[in-house]
């Protein structure tokens, strides 16, 4: 089984129990027999820290965040290793994204970050791997909380933008690596988008859903989700290559628009966000769309226009499209992940 122990949005960050909620009725706050029964009848649960799971996790986060001590690296192993000892796993993948929309912007301090976390993992006998995924740019071409699961389905019924079926794909193939489903990580990798375009996979997600009361129309037939007030296309003034999206200004953006929250109490609009419909690499033509904005603040337009101008940046030259996946770490040795993928 695959239980997964989710966090709300934290910075420009969004939280996957945000995502999760922005389907309608999702609850993700489920009695430990909930749980334990989920497991056992499809095989996967996905939810927030519980007054029984990891209490103490919750009460030094509200600390951290008034503390400064958000990005105290023994403080996230500590957080991230206890919730995932919690949750009873044998084996664990961790991505930790690299570059500027990361937790930790430096470079230096996020490698050290994951080396910290296998190292701790291992020490508490989970057998503890990771990935490091480019996070310069935003993966896929989706910001926010509907947005985001719109694209999640689109990708587990065959479709999805490229770099999000690597990164899901890649994941999922170390972990079958990892369970001993698959003699390489490779094989893994082949498992998982099988299984991806045999519709196994959405069907598991529809199973997910029901069983921790979602509604499943919205799911199945996205178009009757309602919409923003306002969906304004912003366009390229010239010509030129993408160099640059700015994942933490995006990031940013989107709590802007309202898809995330500035202080603890505020509500979430599930629907505001962006769509980015290039990368890094892309050649763009004058007029061409740089970005969509869904939101219900109208007098923020303008605002957002500036904010996508400024983080999407053009130049004359070509450029190469960076790796997704970087390297790959286990508690003996760091190898770039293409090596992985040549067994």
């Amino acid at each position: 089984g695959v239980p997964m122990m989710s966090g709300r949005g934290l910075g420009h960050t969004g939280g996957t129990l945000d995502k999760l909620e922005s389907i309608p009725g999702f609850k993700t706050q489920l009695s430990e027999d909930a749980f334990k029964k989920q497991i056992r009848k499809i095989g996967f649960a996905m939810l927030g820290q519980t007054e029984q799971i990891c209490p103490a996790d919750r009460k030094i986060y509200a600390l951290r965040d008034v503390t400064a001590t958000v990005s105290s690296i023994p403080l996230i192993c500590s957080s991230i290793i206890s919730k995932k000892k919690a949750e009873g796993t044998d084996a664990l993948v961790l991505d930790v994204k690299v570059g500027k929309g990361a937790f930790l912007e430096d470079r230096k301090q996020t490698i050290e970050l994951a080396r910290a976390l296998v190292r701790l993992g291992n020490d508490f006998d989970l057998h503890t791997v990771a990935l490091l995924t480019a996070m310069d740019q935003p993966l896929g071409h989706a910001v926010g909380n509907w947005l985001e699961t719109i694209e999640a389905v689109e990708v587990l019924k065959g479709g999805g933008p490229p770099d999000l079926v690597e990164v899901t794909a890649a994941l999922g193939g170390v972990m079958l690596y990892l369970g001993e489903k698959a003699e390489s990580v490779h094989a893994g990798i082949e498992q998982i988008r099988s299984l991806i375009n045999s519709g196994e996979g959405y069907r598991k997600f529809l199973d997910m859903v029901e069983m921790q009361g979602g509604d499943l129309s919205v799911i199945q037939d996205t178009e009757t989700y309602p919409k923003s007030t306002h969906e304004v296309a912003v366009k390229s003034s010239e010509r030129g290559t993408i160099k640059e999206i700015d994942a933490r200004k995006i990031g940013r953006l989107s709590i802007n628009l309202g898809a995330g929250r500035l202080k603890k109490e505020d509500e979430i609009d599930y629907r505001a966000g962006l769509k980015i419909p290039h990368k890094i690499g892309d050649q763009i033509n004058k007029g061409d769309i740089l970005a969509i904005i869904y939101t219900e603040k109208g007098d923020f337009l303008e605002e957002a226009e500036r904010c996508i101008r400024d983080a999407i940046v053009l130049s004359a030259q070509s450029i190469t499209r960076p790796p997704v996946i970087e390297l790959f770490l286990t508690a003996d040795k760091e190898v770039p992940f293409q090596t992985l993928l040549k067994n």
